[in-house]
């Protein structure tokens, strides 16, 4: 599953597996399809390299913050003050001195 092998939807924010809904890598995982373990694994190294990426390019522009809030707002779409937000990750942004 490398990148240029799926699509991006309306908000650019997730991809879209050509030919292997999520449904069906979960029944592959279930019955032991060693398939569905090289899909799966090849999608995780696809979007590491991209999100590893972006970020180098968010610190070479000076953006690092933005794209650091950004990143949480979409994949914690509750907002900072919800509980949506782990503390956890609240703790570690505050150290790296990123408020949200």
């Amino acid at each position: 599953l490398d990148y240029d092998d799926e699509e991006e939807d309306e908000n650019n924010t997730r991809k879209r597996r050509k030919g292997y809904s999520r449904a069906r890598l979960h029944t592959m995982m279930k019955s032991g399809n060693p398939l569905a373990v090289q899909l799966i694994t090849n999608h995780n190294l696809a979007y590491m390299k991209k999100l590893t990426g972006d970020m180098r390019n968010a610190i070479l522009e000076g953006k690092y913050d933005e794209f650091v809030r950004g990143y949480i707002s979409r994949h914690f779409p509750g907002g900072s003050d919800d509980l949506e937000v782990p503390g956890w990750v609240k703790d570690a942004l505050h150290a790296a001195g990123i408020e949200l």
